[in-house]
């Protein structure tokens, strides 16, 4: 089987808008590959607590 390199080179989105159900640790696993980076996209985003995202709300990624 060929790897055509769309796998990866899954580009990494700027921003993301919060689902219902969503956590920073759900976002950053999804998003970015990696769940420990929510604390990097708390700063990013000025977030005071971060269990408070809310649904619509347009998150900084990158």
């Amino acid at each position: 089987m060929e790897n055509t390199g769309e796998m990866n080179n899954k580009e990494i989105p700027t921003t993301y808008t919060v689902k219902s159900g969503d956590t920073l640790i759900v976002i950053c696993k999804s998003q970015l590959g990696d769940a420990d980076k929510w604390s990097e996209i708390a700063e990013l985003n000025g977030l005071e607590n971060v269990n408070k995202i809310y649904v619509g709300q347009v998150l900084k990624l990158s």
